[in-house]
């Protein structure tokens, strides 16, 4: 039988700092390191007299005091699973209050079920940028979103917590969000891609896509037993506006999620049939747009768009995991294995390259 793990919860020390920025950019990988800056004031999670963990925490001057902001939440991987995040989030939380905090914020991809679970254990909720401007006010909701990563994380979403006023669940209702899902990209597409002709067909097209992928993803949730709902993430708009206007296509994220979430394979089974649905509908309506593409413009540009859509759910890291690959890769990598292959052939075919 194994023994009790002692795990100790304190302030970080100033010997502390570089080992722990360490282990972050560690649990971290990829583009994701980047936004992670060296850390003034930290609490650490010790095993052994050793970090397993940690969270960096800043406090941000607003119009009404002071805002508390949980920069970093990490966990070494070899450790996850312990309740060490669930901790940490909690120590950090008690801290920047008895700081005198009103208001204590982080941001969490929309899919990482343990980060987020953390928080909302801890008393935080999930808010929209409306929601945010309401409790911090407009100063302090623009300071949320350009003073932290938010303003570029593409797929992450905003958590509160508020002293003062206990923030209650808010239901999400889809159609709304669905609606301004589709409205804020074609504005995105307007602002980078008006003088670009033909962009009436070029808008309609795109919409088409966005819409078919929310119409399949709700029939793939139709699959499971389960209650979903629309959401549109808050993050990384001002980079999206940026990638649009110099050339890219980059849509924001919006996706269905399930309003009970679990660590556990049926869980991961369920995100994954809806996320391979809509899958499934970028591939038929590309490579059936490939095929009649010596027949009219319109299928040339479908294919295109389409081929655009696929690639970025071949790749399952972030920051294009949100797009839906990620979640398939968790649920079954023969899956996605096969419609990685399947997707890749048909980009390479529609841009002449096979």
């Amino acid at each position: 039988m194994g023994g009790i793990i002692l795990i100790t919860i304190r302030m970080m020390a100033g010997d502390e700092v570089k080992p722990a920025l360490k282990l972050a950019r560690k649990a971290f990988a990829g583009i994701e390191c980047l936004f992670i800056s060296k850390p003034k004031t930290g609490i650490v999670a010790l095993i052994d007299n050793q970090i397993v963990g940690g969270v960096f925490v800043k406090q941000i001057s607003i119009q009404n005091g002071s805002l508390g902001y949980l920069d970093t939440v990490f966990v070494d991987p070899a450790c996850q699973g312990q309740g060490i995040g669930r901790q940490l989030v909690a120590a950090a939380s008690d801290y920047l209050l008895q700081q005198g905090c009103q208001v204590l914020s982080g941001i969490v991809k929309d899919d990482n079920v343990g980060s987020w679970q953390s928080f909302l254990d801890s008393g935080y909720k999930r808010v929209s940028l409306k929601e945010a401007a309401h409790h911090l006010g407009m100063d302090g909701m623009l300071k949320q979103y350009f003073v932290t990563p938010l303003f570029a994380c593409n797929g992450m979403e905003l958590y509160l917590n508020v002293k003062t006023a206990p923030l209650d669940a808010k239901k999400v209702h889809s159609l709304p969000q669905i609606i301004t899902y589709l409205g804020l990209n074609a504005v995105l597409m307007l602002a980078a891609y008006f003088n670009h002709q033909p962009f009436n067909l070029f808008l309609c097209i795109y919409l088409f896509l966005l819409a078919g992928g929310v119409l399949f993803g709700w029939l793939g949730s139709c699959l499971t037993k389960r209650e979903w709902y629309f959401r549109l993430n808050s993050g990384g708009a001002v980079l999206v506006a940026f990638i649009n206007f110099v050339g890219g296509l980059y849509p924001m994220i919006g996706s269905w999620y399930p309003k009970q979430y679990e660590n556990t394979p049926a869980f991961r089974k369920a995100i994954g049939i809806t996320a391979l649905c809509e899958w499934c509908f970028y591939l038929a309506i590309t490579l059936l747009a490939f095929l009649m593409a010596n027949q009219a413009s319109i299928f040339k540009l479908t294919a295109s768009l389409g081929s655009v859509f696929l690639l970025y759910r071949i790749i399952a890291v972030y920051p294009f995991e949100s797009y839906g690959g990620k979640r398939v890769y968790q649920w079954h990598k023969a899956v996605f294995l096969l419609m990685a292959g399947l997707s890749l052939g048909l980009i390479l075919m529609v841009n002449g390259l096979l």
